[in-house]
């Protein structure tokens, strides 16, 4: 198939699900600040069945998302493909929508086909506090649409008129999908796919004193144990795991590496705890001792949509190729941020750009690339060219989430990103007449010449 057909090919094959084309006559999918879901409660990253106003007056205990806004944007879809009114009604009592009354903002109807991005013009949103919002919108003759459903949102400790949201992350609770016998003692689950995860037990041990030893590893030896001395960034550890007579669950820590997990690193948040990319878990069962009754693990990413794009072709390597780069996106979002998978933990500006677009592919979720370009704006790497990926970072955000505070905020710094300080006038000449190349170099601040490197420059040979 041509390069140009199968673009197409692709274009049209990537799309929204079933349950997103369905006929809904009222708008669905909200998202306050671009949060899908800001109302859904963790407890240390499992989802729980707590309201967001439970949560809150429990007081720190629980996760979920808060919205750092002032005056936040808000956003929904419609599914007839036109709308020329809205209506948003943001309240401090839910009981006060449900009467369609509002006692924080009523925009009233706004003549306007936007759906995305629309901005709060109340009074400002004050702090740690719980609103509720809703919408209806009007469609060709100036029919009415119902309202939405109604969510519920909280607001940060320290909101700013605009601030990106906060985040958090999951658990996923995984069985083996094959369990095998590399020999008569030894146990290998094999969970089907790598994962940034922790593992889980359920051991019976007879004794006041075991210790059992887990083994998890990204890759196997030819006699089928896992492979205790890896090539390369390949990942294996061992862990011991004191035993208390009974039958009990256990999920032990995984120790921190010191390469991805110092000052520079994105470390992970003390509800998630420490991770490890493994597909395999191997034990060596003791008999008389103890015995390991079940092996699973929590699979920690950040919020994913697994439903928002499907691909199907007529060939199958090329559905694999697909499945394989979505899943992918999704396991390496385990800290929130693109970061450069398990090495450093470490954003990096043109990984990033490509890890962004990527994203996109895969799920309609835009507050993890915005975090990132935050943090890499005041966490820049080395590599010189590598700044300049910061605008290509910010264009993208706005293109694909329709909301340009972020590039807005961040402009002064963007613009400095460019390097044009760096710049020199057009038109010097080298000795053969063809026109110096600079090379910038902001941590050192010097333009260094291919043809005549001064003393001390980065590129001298």
């Amino acid at each position: 198939m041509p390069v140009k057909a199968l673009s197409v090919f692709l274009l049209f094959m990537i799309t929204y699900p079933s349950s997103y084309a369905q006929e809904k006559t009222a708008p669905f999918s909200l998202r306050v600040d671009l949060l899908q879901h800001p109302e859904r409660v963790y407890n240390h990253g499992l989802p729980t069945s707590l309201s967001l106003e439970q949560a809150v007056l429990s007081g720190g205990k629980w996760q979920f998302c808060r919205v750092n806004s002032r005056f936040p944007a808000f956003s929904w879809v419609i599914s007839n493909q036109y709308q020329s009114a809205y209506q948003i009604l943001v309240a401090s009592q839910k009981n006060l929508l449900m009467n369609d009354s509002a006692d924080i903002w009523n925009s009233g109807r706004k003549n306007s086909g936007s759906s995305v991005g629309v901005l709060y013009k109340g009074t400002p949103l004050r702090p740690s506090r719980i609103y509720y919002w809703k919408v209806r919108t009007w469609g060709r003759g100036g029919k009415t649409s119902p309202y939405s459903a109604i969510q519920a949102f909280c607001t940060g400790e320290k909101p700013e008129d605009f601030g990106l949201p906060s985040f958090v992350l999951v658990k996923t609770l995984q069985q083996p999908v094959k369990t095998s016998r590399p020999d008569t003692s030894d146990v290998l689950y094999d969970f089907g796919r790598d994962g940034f995860s922790e593992v889980r037990l359920y051991v019976n041990s007879r004794n006041l004193n075991d210790t059992l030893i887990i083994h998890l590893g990204e890759a196997l030896t030819a006699d089928g144990h896992i492979n205790k001395a890896p090539p390369g960034s390949i990942r294996y550890r061992m862990i011991k795991v004191p035993l208390t007579q009974g039958q009990r669950w256990y999920v032990p820590a995984i120790s921190p590496d010191k390469r991805n997990t110092a000052k520079n690193a994105v470390l992970m948040p003390a509800e998630i705890g420490e991770v490890l990319p493994f597909r395999y878990a191997e034990i060596a069962d003791a008999p008389g001792g103890y015995h390991s009754d079940s092996v699973s693990r929590y699979l920690v990413t950040s919020v994913f949509d697994d439903g928002a794009t499907t691909f199907m072709s007529s060939d199958t390597g090329l559905n694999k190729v697909w499945e394989f780069c979505k899943y992918t996106i999704k396991a390496t979002s385990f800290s929130g941020y693109y970061v450069d998978g398990d090495r450093e933990r470490i954003p990096y500006e043109a990984d990033a750009l490509i890890t962004q677009l990527s994203h996109y592919a895969c799920d309609a979720e835009f507050t993890m690339a915005g975090r990132t370009l935050d943090y890499l704006i005041y966490h820049p790497t080395w590599p010189t060219e590598w700044s300049l990926q910061n605008i290509l970072i910010a264009w993208n955000d706005y293109l694909y989430s329709g909301d340009q505070r972020l590039a807005r905020k961040l402009y002064p710094q963007l613009k400095a990103k460019l390097l044009t300080a760096l710049a020199r006038q057009a038109g010097a000449k080298g000795e053969n007449g063809d026109g110096f190349i600079f090379y910038p170099f902001p941590r050192h601040g010097l333009q260094c010449l291919r043809s005549s490197v001064p003393a001390g420059c980065p590129f001298q040979r």
